[in-house]
């Protein structure tokens, strides 16, 4: 199969597995992600700070040949992602801050929404060049330190007097359980200290529903549970939602806004920011 044969063939599933997904967010940083590490066949991948698995599973289904590994510190979230992904794959409980893996193990490392929740951002960067092989790359997303408004407007009021975010309870929003947002240049610093070369930065999600962070994961996924049929469809493209599904009718609109003002130029505001950096072979 050739690369751009292969690329297709994982937009078509990238693209099934997102279709009932309200967190526009999510699937621009997904849909980058996987465009960046562009897997080839039997391929070590870790995916660190794995949580439920989603990422893994979708992973999986792009490339059933590759050797997966997650990585999460949470035992219960660990727990969670066996069910979700676990066919085939391995998972280790442990933490970035001192990697369990022996140097240069993985061809593909992905460090999706981790760093932002550690006090040493630093010390984690260094240990996933320590376990990435010459050749290889890394995908890291973290969130935008200028998001859109409507993304998070209490926080963004609070931010513009003055005001320490909310990093927990109920409206705390972007910020939740976060030591820090980033700016471009601060993640970029940071990976070329660690001894990467940056490859690209792209900017994800610049428009969204009005309080859709709150919305979605305050109200929606306790609404549809984070495992049950419902979550499962949503989160995988497992089956069909019907029309007159409320949550179904509120993740069209989330689409709808998220994808009616797609990004044009590098002025905007975004919510995410994902790295593509490698490892000098």
């Amino acid at each position: 199969m050739d690369a751009q044969t292969n690329l297709s063939s994982s937009q078509a599933v990238i693209k099934h597995y997102l279709q009932y997904e309200p967190d526009v967010a999510y699937c621009e940083r997904v849909t980058q992600i996987m465009e960046d590490l562009n897997f080839q066949k039997n391929e070590k991948v870790l995916d660190c700070g794995c949580g439920l698995g989603t990422m893994m599973a979708l992973v999986k289904k792009i490339d059933p040949s590759l050797s997966l590994i997650g990585l999460d510190f949470d035992s219960m979230r660990l727990k969670t992602a066996k069910d979700v992904a676990g066919a085939g794959n391995r998972f280790v409980q442990g933490s970035v801050l001192k990697l369990p893996f022996l140097d240069a193990s993985f061809d593909k490392i992905i460090c999706s929404e981790l760093l932002e929740h550690l006090e040493d951002d630093f010390l984690a960067l260094q240990e996933l060049f320590r376990v990435l092989k010459p050749g290889g790359v890394l995908s890291i997303s973290v969130p935008y330190k200028d998001y859109p408004f409507c993304w998070d407007p209490l926080n963004k009021i609070r931010e513009f007097f003055g005001l320490t975010p909310w990093r927990k309870g109920v409206f705390s929003g972007a910020w939740t359980n976060h030591e820090r947002l980033y700016a471009r240049g601060s993640i970029e610093k940071k990976c070329y200290q660690a001894g990467f070369r940056v490859e690209k930065v792209s900017l994800s999600s610049a428009s969204c529903f009005p309080f859709a962070h709150f919305f979605i994961y305050r109200i929606g996924r306790g609404l549809s549970g984070d495992q049950g049929k419902l979550a499962r469809k949503i989160r995988f493209g497992e089956g069909k939602i019907s029309l007159w599904n409320p949550i179904f009718l509120g993740t069209k609109i989330f689409q709808w806004f998220g994808k009616a003002s797609e990004p044009s130029n590098s002025n905007r505001r975004f919510i995410n920011l994902v790295v593509k950096a490698t490892k000098k072979a």
